[in-house]
């Protein structure tokens, strides 16, 4: 399983991205945030 996180700033868009990669069987989107410095944050803590 191919595990994902994502970061964009136009949440349509990040939306959009999170559900075509769901469609695959083999990825899971485990992660979403607006923008990279808030993604790097949270995955730190």
């Amino acid at each position: 399983m191919i595990q994902i996180v994502i970061a964009e700033d136009q949440g349509m868009l990040l939306g959009a991205l999170a559900s075509l990669l769901e469609l695959e069987g083999d990825m899971t989107v485990v992660g979403k945030a607006k923008t990279g410095l808030k993604r790097l944050t949270s995955s730190r803590n």
